[in-house]
């Protein structure tokens, strides 16, 4: 067994990286175990690699944070420097989705909390990660994640070690001004949080290519696959915070990481608000029997009788809100809480609820009835809106709007190559500005703009006009042929790189 300074004494290999070995360790002076990262041997003379890691060692060694993995102490054994820290039992968060596939909202929430935490707790030290991936967060048995891996995380006073630093990292949740050779910043690492949010949710990443270049530019041209057409069952709520954590440009994104941990906040905490409202409350209250009555003793949440008389007890449920719920989850959700459901025979006209969904009750919601009380609800015909005009606009302010004016519709994006940004929105299928009733069935269906493909023009003269043809037809080209034989010219100059949008080229015969 190995001892390192004659006070770690090495149990096992638990993993290696890019720049070191980790192993599991005893500390004898302590009596605890360890986590001791070492930088590889073969590195060990390196002096890019040695100033690396002692960098990592000055990092994570300013911060105190329960959702970063703690410093104990920094040496070096055999001219190879060394980083003691704590041990985290348990698996990475890579790990754990590779066993689960995907994870559940309510937990992908309090995991995305605790990483916000973590890195708004480093930004406050000045410490960009600019390496936050699943791979690089520990989950202990009991749920709570821990950052680690701040090897190349970048003290803003600290020195630039080589120009090409700055794109280290990950390409699959790389910030696109990086690929384009801006220097990380606070806003790379919110960016890198979206792009971890997402995969939680889905199981998969927004962006892939057969290279990390091709992944890398994929951030740049590429627009964010909507969640919420993978998953229906995640709110569009979710789908703008991700959205905003992964806006291609910075000065959209969350301005600090504290301002994405407030949105996670705000939306659980509706959430809850949510819940609670429509959870079964019971009440016992007595009620005073006898010839004459004295009075009446009520204590909320308790039941006293005051009085040496008998009291019947009648059990009492608050009715949940179930509108704006489809009549199916209405009945479900009121059947669960003891009530029996009927549904009018009419439906109403609603400015507030969508068609489907339901328009009211009767009783109204938060009133208190009997156990198995009756309650009527009425579902809506449609709702009569007028939607803005979206196009030349960016599709993320679709969502905002939709989500803003509690409009349940689905929205379905179709990408379009075009000469405009990417995100635009080029048309649109209903109507803007006109009244239309909507339902939960409506389907708004969005041509937003996307990077064109750039091809290049070959040279087809003295081929064939039917060769020529097939070839420039293959490139996605729409081809008109004039006259017969060979083709003698073409109308767009040889070996030239066009954006290939409804692009049209003429063949002349000879």
């Amino acid at each position: 067994m190995t001892t390192i300074n004659e006070r770690y004494a090495l149990i096992k290999s638990i993993g290696t990286g890019g720049m070191a070995d980790v192993y599991l360790a005893d500390d004898l002076i302590l009596g605890r175990k360890i986590a001791l990262k070492m930088i590889r041997v073969d590195l060990a003379n390196d002096p890019i690699s040695l100033l690396r890691f002692k960098r990592e060692a000055k990092a994570i060694s300013k911060m105190d944070h329960q959702n970063i993995v703690q410093v104990y102490d920094v040496g070096e054994y055999k001219h190879r420097p060394y980083i003691v820290m704590e041990y985290v039992p348990g698996v990475t968060l890579k790990q754990l989705l590779q066993k689960r596939i995907a994870l559940p909202l309510d937990e992908v929430i309090d995991i995305m909390k605790q990483l916000t935490a973590a890195i708004i707790h480093a930004h406050d030290n000045n410490i960009v990660h600019r390496d936050i991936k699943p791979h690089n967060v520990l989950i202990k048995d009991d749920g709570t994640a821990k950052i680690t891996d701040f090897g190349i995380a970048l003290s803003h006073d600290s020195m630039q070690i080589t120009a090409s630093d700055t794109v280290l990292g990950s390409a699959h949740y790389l910030a696109p001004e990086i690929t384009n050779g801006e220097e990380a910043s606070k806003q790379s690492d919110i960016y890198a949080l979206g792009i971890v949010f997402y995969e939680l949710l889905l199981g998969e990443l927004p962006f892939n290519g057969n290279t990390p270049v091709q992944v890398a530019m994929a951030h740049i041209n590429d627009l964010l696959p909507n969640i919420t057409q993978k998953n229906s069952s995640i709110p569009l709520a979710i789908q703008h915070i991700i959205q905003k954590a992964c806006e291609k440009d910075v000065t959209k994104r969350y301005a600090s990481a504290k301002q994405l941990y407030d949105a996670l906040e705000n939306w659980q905490s509706i959430q809850l608000e949510h819940k609670a409202v429509n959870k079964k409350i019971n009440h016992k209250l007595p009620w005073i029997v006898g010839g004459v009555s004295i009075g009446v003793a009520l204590i909320y949440c308790g039941v006293l009788l005051l009085l040496n008389q008998k009291a019947t007890v009648s059990e009492k449920i608050m009715i949940p809100n179930v509108l704006g719920k489809s009549k199916e989850e209405a009945t479900e959700i009121l059947k669960m809480n003891n009530l029996n459901v009927v549904v009018a025979v009419n439906e109403i006209e609603s400015d507030v609820y969508m068609g489907g969904s339901v328009a009211a009750s009767v009783p109204n919601y938060n009133t208190l009835v009997d156990k198995n009380a009756s309650i009527e609800i009425t579902i809506s015909k449609g709702r009569t809106i007028k939607l803005n005009n979206f196009i030349n606009k960016q599709i993320d302010e679709v969502y905002q709007y939709i989500a803003s004016n509690k409009i349940q519709i689905t929205i379905e994006e179709k990408l379009v190559p075009s000469k405009k940004q990417v995100g635009t929105v080029l048309s649109q299928s209903i109507e803007p500005n006109t009244p239309t009733v909507l339902t939960s069935e409506t389907k708004l269906i969005v041509e937003v703009a996307k990077t064109p493909k750039k091809v290049m023009i070959p040279k087809v003269i003295g081929l064939s006009l039917v060769e020529a043809k097939k070839q420039l037809e293959a490139l996605g080209l729409k081809v008109v042929v004039e006259g017969e034989g060979n083709v003698a010219t073409q109308s767009i100059t040889p070996y030239t790189v066009i954006d290939l949008i409804d692009e049209e080229i003429t063949l002349e015969g000879n």
